[in-house]
Parts: structure tokens; sequence; C-alpha cells
């Protein structure tokens, strides 16, 4: 997934994806933010559960309150989320984005009953973390090959 790479990169923190595979749960921080899209043809959640080193890491203000970090992993979770549905884009897949919820408690996992589900592994400075992405499809979804449209602009990118 380069949408969580990119976005890592952009933060100043170097990560690798070290493996993918089927699964629907994720789990093994104190923190894991949850956020659910939806349009015509794909449905699904993304879930992220990144530990509190690279949170605090990326913060914009490097804060390691309680408050701020879980705030933080819920908007990490909707810019990454944003980063996929602008890939989706030029296939003429258009999906909204629900608002980020965050669990917290300790060794906190979570386990999605529905949709397709794969687990991408990454490793940034020391750490490991997960993203979760669970999605249906209506139909017949094609992602390779050409993409439909050209996006030229931000505002090709912004539905209201």
């Amino acid at each position: 997934m380069d949408a969580c790479e990119g976005l890592l990169e952009s933060l100043g923190v170097e990560a690798h994806h070290v493996s993918t595979k089927l699964a629907r749960s994720v789990g093994s921080n104190d923190r894991i933010a949850v956020i659910g899209f939806g349009g015509e043809s794909l449905r699904g959640s993304l879930v992220l559960d990144v530990p509190p080193s690279i949170l605090t890491r990326t913060h914009p203000s490097q804060s390691e309150t309680d408050g701020d970090l879980e705030d933080w992993i819920g908007e990490l979770s909707n810019l990454v989320l944003g980063r996929f549905k602008s890939k989706l884009l030029p296939f003429d897949v258009i999906i909204q984005l629900s608002t980020p919820i965050v669990v917290r408690g300790k060794g906190t996992s979570i386990e999605l009953s529905t949709g397709h589900s794969v687990v991408h592994t990454f490793s940034a400075e020391g750490a490991v973390f997960d993203v979760l992405l669970a999605a249906d499809a209506e139909g017949e979804l094609v992602l390779d090959g050409e993409p439909t449209r050209e996006i030229e602009s931000v505002e090709d990118m912004v539905f209201f």
C-alpha cells in the first residue's frame, strides 16, 4: 500500500511494506483507528494499528498526550484512506469517507466480520504496524490496466 508509505514519508518517516496476508483482525497497540468508506461500487473499512512511537514521531508537535495521539491516529487513518480514494478515482471508483473512530485499551484488537480483508504489515524506525483493509465490491470491479480517466487537478478529486 503505497498510500501508507507515501503518507509516512511526507511526515518524515521511512516505512517499508513487510508483508500482506488475508486476515480479518488486527491489533497489538493501545490505540486503533477505524474509518469506513462507501460508494456505488465499493464499500468497506480501513483499520490502522500504529505504535505510540510512530504516532509521536509523526504528530505535528510530537505530542505524547493520550488525547493528541488518539486524535492523530484518527487523522492518519483519514489521510491514508484519502490517498487510497485518490488512487481509485482514475478508475471511476468514487468513495465517500466516514468519520474515523478510535478504540483504546490495553492490547486492543479489532476483528471485522464483513468484507474481503487483507492486512498489510509495515516497518518503520524499529517498529512494526498494520493496516487492515476490508472491502466489498458491487459487481465486477477491475482496478488494473489503464485508468478510465486522467486526473488533471485537485479540483477533479473533490466531490461535495
